[in-house]
């Protein structure tokens, strides 16, 4: 390959969500565009995995038929990976050899914080055996915990989907009485578990009560909590964040044994939180109220029509802008996603950001948005989220006291 010619690969790591589809889609479409600066474009399949066994898609060659579905897809459309690049899974050493290997220019990987810094990396190793090498972020995360961004491509959705949850939930113990615990996902971050205080905008009482890591978890307050609001109400609806931590640090989840998949963030880890504190609560609460528990897994990023149509705008205009950033030969940067605002309310404003500045690092709920109780959140947070989730359809209750 000539070295005025670039070929530019794109990878997807970590975990799907609603809209990555969409700001894979968009970056094809925009780039497709200028296929006279970008002639060749192409997908690693289940990324870095895939560079590193040469599988490559051309995703100018996709029909636009397809694209168009594709966009409308939940998931990962290359495939993904939980690979590390670590020893034992994928050390950067032999990746940034694979990509000059294929004679890769530009490397553009849609993921979080760790795919940021090993981007970082990669281009070292590459700069070091004298090879240029341009490296580009792409932010997908439902967590909502990248540093750098006012919030991510792929939170909006996963936020509606826990505010529908909840206020279906609600309606549920309405009904017949109980206790509900939710484990929600978001390891080191509430952002997610915090979106269900939503739901008492729109008709619903709960979640009564919201547990996030960013606050030190004790299990008897957990218990009186409970039974107090169960007490009031005759029923509790309850979210917990999966990454609820004791006073010392350590995560729940790992001191009961569920580390899932080995890195804290796992499908078991969550449902073995669940089951835990459901057992606990019904311990606690005894045989005259029914306690139950589920876990938001992967529902909570794959369902396919529960889609915030904000979201999906944004996903369009992160991967508009990624390509810019190609174009530009903007080396280094990942794509911002930050809050403005005009005569109409609230409007996203897509920027860039240097990898070094995002790399490895996690955005926690601003203490701010936490009720003093340490088991709710505050209204502040309300307006934060609102104009991201799109329009949640209110619930009308019957007064069942009210009768003749």
């Amino acid at each position: 390959m000539g070295k005025s010619k670039r070929r530019v690969v794109w990878t997807m790591s970590g975990g799907p969500t609603r809209v990555k589809n969409r700001t894979f889609v968009a970056a094809i479409n925009e780039a497709y565009q200028h296929q006279d600066e970008i002639p060749e474009f192409w997908g690693a399949v289940n990324g870095p995995v895939g560079v590193l066994r040469g599988k490559f898609m051309d995703l100018y060659q996709i029909s636009p038929g397809l694209l168009r579905r594709v966009a409308h897809t939940p998931g990962s459309a290359l495939g993904s990976t939980r690979k590390k690049f670590k020893k034992g899974d994928i050390t950067p050493e032999e990746f940034a050899k694979a990509l000059m290997t294929h004679e890769i220019t530009d490397y553009v990987v849609q993921g979080g914080n760790g795919s940021a810094a090993a981007a970082i990396k990669i281009k070292q190793i590459a700069q070091e055996a004298g090879y240029e090498l341009r490296v580009y972020h792409v932010p997908k995360t439902i967590d909502n915990d990248l540093v750098g961004s006012d919030h991510t491509p792929g939170y909006g959705s996963a936020a509606r989907y826990v505010i529908l949850r909840t206020m279906g939930d609600d309606t549920d113990t309405h009904s017949l009485p109980g206790v509900k615990i939710n484990v929600v996902q978001g390891r080191d971050a509430g952002w997610l578990a915090a979106s269900s205080r939503l739901a008492r905008e729109f008709g619903s009482d709960s979640p009564h009560l919201i547990y996030v890591p960013e606050v030190s978890f004790y299990t008897d307050k957990f218990l009186e909590d409970i039974a107090e609001i169960a007490g009031r109400y005759g029923r509790a609806v309850v979210t917990v964040a999966e990454g609820i931590r004791y006073h010392d640090g350590n995560m729940v989840a790992s001191e009961i044994g569920g580390n899932g998949n080995g890195n804290g963030n796992g499908e078991k880890g969550k449902a073995k939180l669940a089951h835990y504190l459901e057992d606990l609560a019904q311990d606690n609460m005894g045989s005259d109220i029914r306690v139950r528990s589920d876990t938001f897994g992967y529902s909570s990023r794959t369902m396919p029509g529960v889609v915030s149509e904000q979201d999906g705008i944004e996903a369009d205009m992160v991967g508009g802008r990624v390509i810019e950033l190609v174009l530009a030969k903007a080396d280094g940067q990942s794509v911002t996603l930050q809050r403005g605002s005009d005569l109409f309310g609230y409007i996203p404003v897509i920027g860039s950001i240097s990898l070094e500045e995002i790399a490895g690092r996690t955005r926690q709920l601003d203490k701010r948005s936490i009720a003093q109780s340490g088991n709710d959140i505050n209204a502040t947070f309300v307006e934060y989220i609102r104009p991201l989730v799109g329009e949640i359809p209110p619930l009308g209750k019957l007064n069942l006291t009210d009768t003749i």
